[in-house]
């Protein structure tokens, strides 16, 4: 025997005849030629399921339908109790996830901590072959964390906006709720072959009217998720915003001046003083604009690389500070050299959008995170 696993579009708010009917119809699209029987699995009147058995002959297919009929009420009996207790756990580790973003304080955490604990918890939740989450630099996603297949299917989507994130961006950065992706236009039937994927949501990150990043979902069976499952997501997407700016990292990521006091106030630690380069020449150059972007850019970027506990600061424009709790001089300089490289890589954009420059950065380690009047007069937000 074998067993087959394919989602069925049923209007379940049919009296139990005409559902099994429907779905009988669709069994059969499923299997042409084939002989096949139904047995209703039914609960307190109340229709929890239906079981096709398929065979070769009548008599053995006769015999099947027989033996599932008299064991029927046990089979939905244990099929209610077990998707009970499914349902059960999940709700458990939703409330367990929405109270961990929920009390988070202010410099008690990166973003990437919350994102990596948001990813592990909600996709144990989901059962999900793939979820992550990302941040949207422009026109480039940039991924903070993920967990199971690593794919990023939107980039090779069409929208009426263009193809790929910025595509989907200027389309308005709808949700993407592709129950089958099979049934829509928008989804490569190569990448769905590629990645084996059946099943595939983008929830956009929402946060002071602007589209941050997205939540993507996937399953590799055809609806094996659900409206439910979307409603989870939107709900933990939106904790999980109110959580950056909570913990002073919304946005760029920035902390304010008060923030950031109190921050390195409670421990020890070293600071990094970071300063893009030339920025008048660019603003000249380039426009403000494209100064603007690459500052933002980094910003953001400094922030996913932040310590666990870390923060940072600005004091001018294209200046910030870092904090490193309980690191020392060799080991923030080390940090101060990743993040210049990093730097280099973001690109400076020219008016007409087909050039990009890097962005250069000068590093300065200051030991004692208490010497922070010292590197600058005031401190903005």
């Amino acid at each position: 025997p074998s067993v087959q696993d394919s989602p069925l579009d049923v209007d379940l708010g049919q009296a139990t005849g005409q559902v099994r009917h429907q779905a009988e119809r669709l069994i059969g699209a499923l299997s042409p030629g084939v002989s096949f029987d139904t047995v209703a699995l039914i609960l307190g009147g109340k229709l929890v399921g239906l079981i096709a058995c398929f065979a070769t002959e009548v008599g053995i297919l006769d015999q099947a339908r027989l033996i599932l009929e008299s064991a029927s009420t046990s089979i939905a009996t244990t099929c209610m109790s077990r998707t009970q207790q499914q349902s059960m756990k999940a709700q458990l580790r939703e409330a367990r996830l929405m109270y961990q973003l929920a009390t988070l304080a202010p410099g008690s955490t990166s973003i990437l901590e919350i994102a990596d604990r948001f990813t592990e918890e909600l996709s144990g939740i989901l059962g999900a072959d793939h979820l992550s989450i990302w941040l949207i630099e422009g026109s480039t996603p940039e991924l903070l964390s993920r967990r199971g297949l690593e794919m990023n299917p939107i980039q090779e989507m069409s929208f009426a906006g263009g193809a790929g994130i910025e595509g989907w961006v200027r389309t308005g950065a709808p949700e993407l709720l592709l129950f089958d992706v099979r049934s829509d236009s928008r989804f490569p039937s190569l990448t769905a072959v590629r990645h084996r994927i059946g099943c595939y949501f983008v929830i956009p990150i929402v946060a002071e009217g602007q589209t941050r990043g997205y939540v993507a979902v996937g399953s590799r069976r055809a609806g094996a998720l659900d409206v439910a499952a979307a409603e989870t997501v939107r709900a933990a997407s939106a904790e999980f915003i109110r959580a950056t700016f909570r913990i002073g990292q919304g946005g760029e990521g920035v902390m304010t001046n008060t923030a950031f006091e109190q921050r390195i106030s409670e421990e020890p630690g070293t600071l990094v003083v970071l300063e893009a380069l030339k920025l008048d020449k660019i603003e000249q150059a380039y426009g403000r604009s494209s100064a603007d972007h690459a500052v933002r850019t980094f910003a953001r970027r400094v922030r996913a690389r932040l310590p666990e506990g870390g923060a940072i600061t600005r004091q001018e424009f294209g200046r910030l500070v870092a904090f490193l709790p309980g690191e020392d001089m060799i080991a923030a300089g080390n940090w101060a050299n990743e993040i210049a490289a990093i730097a280099s890589m973001i690109g400076i954009r020219t008016p007409d959008g087909t050039t990009r420059l890097p962005l250069a950065v000068r590093a300065k380690v200051i030991q004692d995170a208490s010497q922070i009047h010292q590197v600058a007069p005031r401190i903005v937000a």
